[in-house]
């Protein structure tokens, strides 16, 4: 089998003013055709990963496109046009000289993929937690050093699988007409359990009550967790393919 492998690498970031252009991938890697085996074949890199399994697989590696550039700014319109052109050229060249069994595009699981946006938007909602929570002594007069650790542990118990739902939604609603309304209300019904049991248990906590008055709630959590993360990493390959 002939397979066919591309790849295009960067990390845009909204808060850099200046954008990324096709001088940035010619600067770090832009390359085409057997240029691409030379470059990075045996590296360290995603596309050595490519060669390597195919090679064990028996099966024929045909490079094709490679472009990366370091962290920047949003990509310039001109450059990703210019991009795609080169690579739809060379795909052209290659599909001219034979035609291919397969592309090889992203060689990771797709679990690894909603694994990655998961942490990620763990590490946000943390965050967002984080700064709220000395809002929340100073505007309710509340004095938190006594329980906060039970309390950051009731706050990650009840955040962990919310944020797995919203990911998992994020990825379903993202090309609906509508998607910044969809989200909130296919989020809403989700958010119910762990937001009752949180409150339940922090307001035990606060009035120091007994572990044995919480144990109901947090294991309630913590099932939410188990059930609804391991749920949405089984589906979610499904849902990007559609």
């Amino acid at each position: 089998m002939r397979i066919g492998i591309i790849a295009l690498l960067q990390e845009s970031n909204t808060f850099i003013g200046q954008a990324t252009t096709l001088a940035h991938f010619e600067q770090e890697l832009l390359a085409t055709g057997e240029a691409v085996r030379e470059r990075l074949a045996g590296t360290h890199h995603e596309v050595a990963g490519m060669f390597h399994a195919l090679d064990e697989a028996g099966e024929q590696a045909v490079p094709i496109f490679a472009a990366r550039a370091m962290p920047f700014g949003v990509i310039e319109t001109a450059a990703i046009e210019a991009l795609f052109s080169r690579m739809f050229a060379e795909l052209d060249k290659t599909l001219a000289a034979g035609k291919l069994d397969g592309l090889l595009v992203a060689p990771v699981p797709r679990e690894s993929i909603f694994l990655g946006k998961l942490l990620a938007n763990l590490a946000f909602v943390g965050t967002i937690e984080l700064v709220t929570l000395p809002l929340f002594t100073l505007f309710f007069n509340v004095s938190l050093w006594a329980v906060l650790p039970g309390v950051l542990g009731v706050a990650a118990l009840a955040t962990v699988g919310f944020v797995a739902v919203g990911t998992i939604f994020s990825a379903m609603a993202v090309r609906t007409r509508f998607a910044e309304l969809m989200l909130p209300v296919l989020l809403l019904p989700f958010m119910v359990p762990p937001l009752i049991g949180a409150v339940q248990v922090t307001t035990r906590l606060l009035a120091g009550r007994p572990l044995s008055e919480m144990l109901g709630w947090l294991r309630l959590l913590a099932l939410y967790d188990v059930v609804f993360v391991t749920l949405c990493t089984l589906i979610f390959s499904a849902v990007v393919d559609e």
